[in-house]
């Protein structure tokens, strides 16, 4: 059957547009009132969880997530480790307040702990998984790859320089392995009650909803994290225009998408992790857009040219890079295998059979310095929107990823 467009007229979108438009007016006017509610009172009182919390000189750092903010505080006292734990905390009013660009990005505030509450479902799930490991680097990314919690400076770098950064912090990726693994179990378990007893309704409308449901199930149970939030929208969205027909592999698509949770969440247009993550999906499709491969051909080429086309953009953001990251790819494809039966094991307390597959990446291994450069970028932009229209220009794009990988790994200097 033929593909329906996602709007049928430029009326269409213009309406659809104002709307966003609404909907972000009144976010960012009820974030603006919540600032000026909080910068106004000499104290004020929330609860947050941690988001993180690491040293820097003398001072502890912790980020902090309220119901409707993200801040960041710090202090001289000697902290016992609070990430993931929930707290009441007193803001207190002085010249060091953020302006409310900085409150929209993750502003900083003086404070105090008041409370650290107990422990919650989410924190002993964390912990019955940390329970099953030895090592301390399986103990934070075991954690990390089901609950999206907090990791160390220096194991978060070593990820970042081996481009598995992917991998541990929860996204689409994580999202569409969960959501095929447990598509399948629905059609598994339902088959036999639909054909015995339901016979004329649509099964596969029915596992759809209910996988959406699941996902949305585990977004709250782990929280709202800007890759995870983008994933789950498009797949929510996805499913819906699936069943009407709708093309959704379409870039038109991507973009509204994405002006949807920006109108939603106007602080994700600060988020690097919510735009890297917009960007890798948009690899996915100008992918299938021009290439035809299916079947493992398909997933090793797709693994390969995400990488590929990746780096630039994340070494525009993040520098440290290792000779170790072009084993990514293989890595990924792995990953697609490991992910299930690593939740499955740990489901049964069995995880610590995995601890050698992760203590190498707290390994030492030498570091270099990779950086995109601006006019670079400016290229690499123009080429990758150019190259949904011109299968060409695709090429030349693709060529270009080539002689950046090529022409900076010739010129490292380790660090």
């Amino acid at each position: 059957m033929q593909k329906v467009p996602l709007f049928q007229s430029t009326k269409e979108r213009a309406l659809f547009a104002l709307a966003l438009i609404l909907i972000a007016s009144l976010n960012l006017a009820y974030r603006y009132t919540l600032y000026k509610d909080i910068t106004s009172k000499k104290f004020y009182h929330t609860e947050a969880k941690v988001l993180n919390q690491y040293k820097k000189g003398r001072k502890w750092v912790l980020k902090l997530k309220s119901e409707n903010f993200t801040f960041y505080t710090s202090t001289k006292e000697d902290l016992k480790d609070l990430r993931d734990r929930t707290v009441d905390v007193m803001l207190i009013k002085s010249r060091y307040g953020p302006t409310f660009l900085k409150f929209l990005k993750g502003g900083y505030f003086v404070s105090y702990i008041k409370k650290v509450h107990p422990k919650d479902m989410r924190m002993r799930v964390k912990e019955y998984i940390s329970s099953q490991h030895q090592s301390t680097v399986a103990k934070e990314i075991f954690p990390a790859l089901f609950l999206a919690t907090p990791i160390s400076y220096d194991i978060r770098q070593n990820l970042s320089a081996l481009s598995l950064s992917h991998l541990v912090a929860i996204s689409g990726y994580h999202l569409g392995i969960l959501a095929a693994f447990v598509s399948a179990l629905f059609l598994f378990l339902l088959k036999p009650i639909f054909q015995c007893f339901f016979p004329y309704l649509h099964m596969g409308r029915i596992v759809a909803i209910l996988t959406v449901l699941a996902a949305f199930s585990y977004l709250l149970f782990i929280g709202d994290t800007p890759s995870l939030i983008r994933a789950f929208v498009l797949l929510a969205i996805g499913a819906f225009l699936y069943d009407r027909h709708i093309d959704i592999l379409s870039f038109e698509l991507l973009f509204w998408v994405a002006l949807l949770i920006l109108a939603l969440y106007p602080q994700y247009l600060f988020s690097i992790g919510f735009w890297l993550s917009v960007a890798g999906v948009f690899f996915i499709y100008l992918f299938l857009r021009h290439f035809t491969l299916s079947g493992w051909k398909g997933v090793i080429l797709l693994n390969f040219w995400l990488y590929l086309v990746m780096l630039p953009l994340v070494h525009f953001v993040f520098e440290d890079f290792s000779y170790l990251q072009l084993l990514s790819p293989f890595i990924s494809m792995a990953f697609v295998l490991f992910y299930p039966v690593a939740a499955l094991l740990h489901l049964f307390g069995l995880g610590g059979m995995l601890d050698f597959s992760v203590e190498w990446i707290d390994g030492d291994f030498t570091l270099f310095k990779l950086k995109t450069p601006l006019w670079f970028m400016g290229l690499y932009v123009a080429l990758a929107f150019l190259s949904i229209y011109k299968h060409r220009v695709l090429y030349l794009f693709i060529l270009i990823n080539l002689l950046f990988l090529v022409y900076y790994i010739a010129k490292f200097q380790a660090v």
